[in-house]
């Protein structure tokens, strides 16, 4: 009883920092997906940040290569394939996301008979499973996955096929995908907004409050454009890497503008509930920033590739330093709330 209460207050301080933490390493590896020339020592630190931002803990390539008969097929391009997308084709990309999907499917349907049960505690089983499933963690998955699902349908639509059947699944599928990842957060700012005053009703935390638990609703409906930016930034950057290929000044200026788009969201509209929260987001937002102008210097506007080496050890450290950080904070609040637990006790 003792460890499992020990496992509560970790888990519950430790998940709101972890989550951010990949949620910002999941915008880390977008940066050198910019058409810039990454040193071999960055090129291998951005492909292991890039396991933990995607959640790769498992090879699905092979298992769906014998299901759809897919041929082999070149990545995007070599640096894409550096950071682990090794194909053009959508279900690749996804990796480990797919089982979490198709998971979450299986659970959705056992649910759902469950429900139809006339017994009891089935029943009962049916309708918790529900409610923790479609409106918990449906919510949570799709939107901690946004980056990996926005640009892996990216790099599908830019190679679109109709040849056979099995690409045109793989073509049809990432169409598909690419109009609900941008709907959702379209949907979600025109539903919440026009619900803003229903929101701490017992209907909306039931059913969508894991879109909005973070924000401080006493600022007004503004603070909903945090999670609305939060799934846009993806999505811009996203087709900024695949669609823009051959204007890297394009692409810079507009990773600029997103950092200091998701700035003064935080400073003017103040969306969160406490101030570690701003504190962290900034932080995140500063380390953004460093590593940005860091891929300035692997372009052309740096030719001595010596330097370019040696820089790229810099930004190895900036992004650990984000990570120091986000230790030493995690440690921080579970010592206190352990304290506290115990002061109580």
């Amino acid at each position: 009883m003792a460890a499992n209460f020990v496992v509560t207050i970790l888990l519950g301080a430790a998940l709101n920092e972890l989550l951010g933490t990949v949620n910002t390493y999941q915008l880390l590896v977008m940066m050198p997906l910019l058409t810039v020339s990454l040193p071999a020592n960055a090129g291998r630190f951005f492909a292991e940040v890039m396991r933990i931002a995607a959640f790769e803990v498992f090879d699905t390539k092979p298992y769906l290569d014998r299901i759809f008969r897919l041929e082999p097929a070149d990545p995007f391009n070599a640096d894409f394939e550096a950071l682990g997308l090794e194909s053009i084709y959508i279900l690749h990309n996804m990796g480990t996301l797919l089982l979490a999907f198709v998971y979450y499917v299986i659970v959705a349907v056992f649910s759902q008979l469950c429900r139809r049960s006339s017994h009891y505690k089935i029943n009962k089983v049916g309708n918790k499973l529900h409610k923790e499933l479609v409106w918990g963690s449906l919510i949570t998955l799709v939107t901690e996955s946004y980056s990996m699902l926005t640009i892996s349908c990216m790099i599908n639509l830019r190679f679109l096929s109709w040849d056979a059947w099995n690409t045109g699944v793989m073509s049809a599928l990432s169409i598909l995908v690419t109009l609900l990842l941008v709907a959702y957060p379209i949907y979600y700012a025109w539903k919440l907004t026009k619900h803003f005053v229903e929101l701490d009703t017992g209907y909306y935390r039931r059913h969508h409050y894991e879109f909005y638990k973070q924000l401080d609703l006493r600022n007004g409906k503004l603070v909903l454009l945090q999670p609305v930016w939060f799934l846009l930034r993806r999505l811009i950057i996203s087709a900024m890497v695949v669609f823009l290929r051959t204007t890297v000044i394009w692409q810079i200026a507009l990773m600029t503008l997103n950092v200091v788009a998701q700035v003064i969201i935080i400073g003017r509209v103040q969306p969160f509930l406490t101030r570690s929260e701003v504190r962290y987001e900034l932080f995140s937002e500063t380390i953004l920033m460093l590593v940005m102008y860091h891929m300035i210097c692997f372009t052309p506007f740096v030719p001595d590739l010596e330097v370019r080496f040696q820089l790229g050890y810099l930004v190895c450290g900036v992004v650990g330093l984000h990570f120091a950080f986000t230790l030493f904070s995690l440690t921080r609040e579970t010592i206190r709330k352990l304290r506290l637990r115990y002061l109580i006790h």
